[in-house]
């Protein structure tokens, strides 16, 4: 029953170290003569046994004091001997106070030194060791316990140590370790056990028969600055850092002393029902993955170059997930060739990982990948290879910030998928997706739903200072043999309109082919489906949208698509509903280095408006008026609108240029809508009026030919009405008219000239006659003053003689200004030149009468001096 005591006080010196006589520094040398009487003593100990002894260490100096104690501790020495060549069998059994033991028996032999023998270690309690330390650890280990056996064999040779081990049995169970600021475990291992090892330092060989670990379970996380808590777990709390200096010397020790290279070689490596729980606490909500059921195998296991192991390996997935690996890997250089076959793996586990960039939310989906994956260095070819194919089926998406459903599919199939990393390549076969559901629905406050799916941020991305030109980078190569898409639909929904505007694409199908990357590539592309199930929707044409410089030509050709469901928009635009008609339209777009270049050709059938509808929004354009131009005969409208522009203007929408340009068609038609019947019929821009002869109802001789033009023109637009407002010149229209009643009053007195002659063909005395008649012999005293003058050449004060020439165009113009017209007569005379253009469109043109409306006379204000303008206007039916 000895008891021994080593205790280390606050200072870290032990509590024997004042007893221990300090040696003089200089060592003595042993002369020649002396050097057998250095050589071992020679004893021999028949029986040295101790029972029942106690060791008790204690250590002051750290922070939370250890203490332990061995009892009891048990000793035999049986034979004992330094004679040479000469050894004994010894054992030794110590029992630890917490229930571990330690077993050895053997023998040793001390000259030479040499040993064999086996050791054991029976249920060593871990905890005891890591109390000494705890300090200095972050983790706590509440349980675990190490037990194991093993033979050696020992010696000092001439040439160095030499040792061997064989049928090395190790286990570790009850592992349990815990973060010190938690309460539930983080590690769990039930049982980690090593079999069959064999070790030999001379040959420098360790060879496992094989390593398991059965059932156990890790539960970490990851904490919102995106560090890992399982490796802070097993940081230091403090760490002394080794000098540079110290370090560098190390290093060139360490390459002085390099040796032949080990030999380490596994045959098995097993873990069986081990469990994960990684939660991702920098995703809002905490994104947790769970890997249950983890089954590893990995066999024939070595440290040689170009050595390949068998893998095989399973795990589920957040209970649904199912993930099989079988394949090769290797270590040195490191490599793997895996097949992959991954089954119904949930992707509305990583939700948490759309939240912070999106709104997306998935409501259902599972992806299955069976492939291939291969990873080599290489200098020649690629490092990373990945082949196969993907399945994403039942899948559905929804709007987190406004609701509602967005997009879902039946499958999506991405077939003999090639992807290569380092240098970067990814050819696909073929994308196949069936029965696509697209919802795009725009709310009352104008909010599209698919516009919301990627969130924006108030704050400004910060604005780096460039320090030196940055190459652009290097596009990814890409390729894809065929895009299928069978039975798609997508729905659009807009409120912002009453009533609410609903339509459907349905019946998609169609493919496009030889998608590419590489900027000469071009694909074909096919596609048709339909509009709330009557209206067709075709897409033919060549599209490269994969490479860096964008190109597409397109033609859409959309038809039959019943114009009544539209009445929501021309409500709110137009301020009427539609009573009927139908829409097709044909567009041709070309895109070539960012240049758009369009044609729209829009065909509507039997368009009309229906009743009124009260909007503020509503344009003031005769929007009837430009309907009726446009509709010819068979009620057809026809327009082209081209459009253009550069895809990399800020500024450029398509749509907003078409709809530019029909509210420029209809703008322009407003503004001169004789222009427009001008072209359907070839006739002039100034289709607005016709002239006519002053005084009379003789137009002028080329407006006739106006008149034929003009209504041929509305006989291919039976929606027009054309009104026709007659009109008179005060001056021009009343002296023709006075000149025709002072010729009247001159063939009443059958004094008239004759026949095409002029009236300043009358003599002189029958003019005077009629003026007398007329003003009285004064007046024509006073008109013959006002136009007599001094002859040429004669005094100043000769009398004034009688400019005849003169006298009588005066007395003619006072004649036929004499003559009374009223503004009735005028008024008169407009209405029958309205009259004559009516019965000539009637008459002549064979227009309906009811399309013409002659509207009330009024005064020529116009500039036009070749005629009286007569003047037109258009309105609808």
């Amino acid at each position: 029953q000895p008891r021994f005591n080593l205790r280390i006080d606050e200072s870290g010196a032990p509590s024997f170290a004042d007893i221990i006589k300090e040696e003089d520094s200089t060592t003595q040398e042993v002369e020649g003569n002396n050097a057998e009487e250095a050589a071992m003593p020679r004893v021999v100990i028949q029986l040295f046994h101790v029972s029942g002894g106690q060791f008790i260490f204690e250590d002051r100096s750290i922070a939370t004091p250890y203490k332990q104690s061995i009892d009891p501790l048990n000793f035999k020495l049986v034979d004992f001997s330094t004679l040479p060549e000469k050894e004994g069998p010894y054992g030794i059994h110590i029992e630890l106070p917490d229930g571990g033991q330690v077993r050895w028996q053997g023998e040793v032999s001390v000259n030479p030194l040499r040993s064999e023998g086996n050791l054991e270690l029976d249920t060593l309690p871990l905890d005891t060791a890591w109390r000494y330390v705890q300090d200095q650890l972050r983790f706590s280990l509440d349980s675990g316990f190490l037990s194991g056996k093993l033979n050696y064999n020992f010696q000092m040779g001439s040439s160095g140590p030499e040792f061997s081990t064989s049928d090395v049995q190790l286990g570790l169970n009850a592992i349990e370790i815990r973060d010190k600021t938690h309460q539930e475990n983080n590690i769990e291992f039930p049982k980690i056990s090593l079999s069959g090892g064999r070790f030999d330092l001379r040959q420098q060989t360790v060879h496992i028969d094989e390593f398991a670990i059965e059932g156990g379970k890790i539960d970490t996380f990851m904490n919102e600055d995106g560090t890992l808590h399982l490796a802070q777990l097993f940081t230091p709390l403090e760490s002394k850092t080794v000098p540079k200096a110290e370090q560098d010397a190390q290093g060139v020790d360490a390459e002085t002393k390099k040796s032949a290279p080990w030999f380490f070689e596994l045959d098995r490596a097993l873990i069986n029902s081990f469990n994960i729980r990684f939660v991702d606490r920098a995703t809002e909500p905490d994104a947790e993955i769970r890997l249950d059921d983890i089954s590893i195998a990995l066999t024939d296991i070595t440290n040689q170059a170009d050595d390949r192991f068998g893998l095989h390996a399973s795990l589920k997935l957040n209970d649904e997930g199912l993930l099989k690996i079988t394949g090769e890997v290797g270590a040195i250089a490191p490599m793997a060739d895996l097949s992959l076959d991954i089954k119904t793996l949930p992707l509305t586990d990583f939700q948490a990982y759309l939240n912070q960039a999106t709104n997306i939310g998935l409501v259902s989906g599972n992806a299955s990948l069976k492939g291939n994956f291969l990873f080599k260095e290489s200098e020649k070819d690629a490092n990373i290879k990945l082949s196969g194919q993907l399945d994403i089926s039942d899948f559905v998406s929804e709007n987190r910030m406004v609701g509602g459903k967005v997009a879902s599919w039946k499958t999506l199939i991405l077939d003999g998928i090639d992807l290569k990393l380092q240098p970067n390549q990814l050819d696909i076969d073929s994308i196949t997706l069936d029965r696509l559901r697209g919802r795009i629905a725009i709310a009352k406050d104008g909010e599209i739903n698919v516009a919301s799916l990627v969130k924006t941020s108030d704050t400004p991305p910060p604005v780096k200072e460039e320090t030196a030109a940055k190459q652009p980078a290097e596009p990814f190569p890409m390729s894809v043999g065929v895009v299928s898409l069978k039975n798609a639909a997508v729905s659009f929904t807009d409120s912002t309109v009453k009533p609410r505007f609903s339509s459907r694409l349905n019946k998609v199908k169609g493919s496009i082919k030889g998608l590419s990357s590489e900027n000469l590539a071009r694909a074909d592309v096919d596609i048709s489906g339909r509009i709330d199930d009557y209206a067709t929707l075709l897409v033919t044409g060549q599209i490269n949208p994969l490479s860096e410089n964008l190109y597409t030509d397109l033609k859409l050709k959309f038809s039959n698509y019943d114009m009544v469901s539209l009445t929501p928009y021309t409500g709110r635009y137009i301020g009427n509903a539609i009573d009927k008609g139908r829409m097709s339209f044909d567009l041709n777009y070309l895109v070539s280095e960012k240049d758009l270049k369009g044609e729209n050709k829009v065909l509507l059938n039997q368009f009309t408006l229906g009743k009124t509808i009260e909007s503020k929004d509503a344009v003031n354009l005769p929007i009837g008026l430009a309907i009726a131009l446009l509709k010819d005969t068979k009620g057809i409208i026809d327009i082209d609108v081209p459009v253009g522009g550069n895809l990399d203007d800020p500024e450029f929408r398509l749509s907003g240029m078409i709809f530019s340009a029909l509210g420029n068609v209809i703008t322009n038609i407003a503004a001169s809508p004789f222009k427009m019947l001008a072209k359907l019929a070839g006739g002039g821009d100034d289709m607005d009026n016709v002239l006519f002869l002053p005084g009379g109802l003789e137009l002028l001789p080329e407006h006739n030919k106006r008149l034929e033009t003009l209504s041929k023109a509305l006989m291919q637009r039976p929606q027009l009405l054309l009104e026709v407002r007659g009109q008179y010149d005060t001056k021009r229209d009343k002296f023709v008219l006075q000149k025709q009643k002072l010729h009247a009053q001159l063939k009443a007195s059958e004094e008239a000239p004759p026949k095409d002659m002029p009236l300043d063909s009358l003599e002189v005395a029958v003019l005077e006659k009629h003026y007398i008649g007329k003003a009285g012999a004064d007046a024509i005293t006073a008109l013959k003053k006002e136009n007599s003058k001094v002859e040429e050449g004669a005094a100043e004060d000769a009398p004034k003689v009688l400019d005849e020439p003169k006298y009588k165009t005066a007395l003619l113009q006072s004649l036929i200004t004499m003559q009374a017209v009223s503004d009735d007569e005028l008024r008169d005379l407009a209405r029958l030149r309205a009259d004559t253009v009516r019965n000539h469109f009637v008459n002549v043109g064979g227009l309906d009468a009811n399309r013409i409306f002659v509207l009330e006379a009024a005064s020529d204000e116009s500039d036009i001096k070749e005629g009286v303008v007569t003047q037109f206007m258009l309105t609808a039916n």
